[in-house]
């Protein structure tokens, strides 16, 4: 049993757009969550998630961030809002269904309602996917129930949002472009 409370209580994020299974470590400034990628997630098209997926996997860490600061407040989760991301470098062009990852966030800037996040994903076996810096605003309570796409605490919005971040984005592949293994 996690010593974390579950990622539902953390994040306003629900199924299917819910990408984190659990939180494994937090003190205070840094943060680490895994998930597997899964076929029923809104961002999987043919059986692989694109690398700018990643952007809302790692945004979701951060929002996890936000909710246990608050849940050790006693506040509400809040829907917040991503609001930039510099250095965003990929890996790989998709990453299969069944790929478990490693997704950590430490906060580097916090300026109360805005702060920024240095942010990775890596596979189980600890092949980088995605990093970068991510920059987010802290907003409102979250209604109860929300099932949102856009606009939670730290997320990249819907899957548009972080597909337009694909374009600013630097993809690279050692030895040339290929997909991440599944695990």
């Amino acid at each position: 049993m996690s010593e974390f409370p579950p990622v539902q209580e953390l994040v306003p994020q629900r199924p299917p757009m819910l990408l984190l299974d659990a939180v494994t470590a937090w003190d205070g400034v840094s943060l680490e969550c895994v998930t597997t990628v899964r076929a029923d997630w809104l961002l999987v098209e043919a059986g692989r998630m694109p690398a700018a997926g990643l952007l809302e996997v790692m945004a979701q860490a951060v929002a996890a961030m936000h909710g246990l600061q608050g849940h050790a407040r006693g506040e509400p989760v809040r829907v917040g809002l991503l609001t930039g991301c510099r250095e965003l470098r990929l890996h790989a062009p998709a990453v299969p269904v069944g790929t478990s990852l490693r997704v950590r966030a430490r906060q580097v800037v916090d300026l109360e309602a805005a702060a920024e996040f240095a942010c990775s994903v890596v596979t189980a076996e600890g092949r980088a996917l995605a990093e970068g810096a991510l920059q987010v605003v802290r907003g409102e309570p979250a209604a109860a129930g929300v099932a949102t796409a856009a606009g939670s605490a730290g997320s990249a919005g819907s899957a548009g949002s972080a597909g337009s971040a694909a374009s600013a984005a630097s993809w690279t592949a050692p030895g040339g472009p290929e997909e991440a293994q599944s695990t």
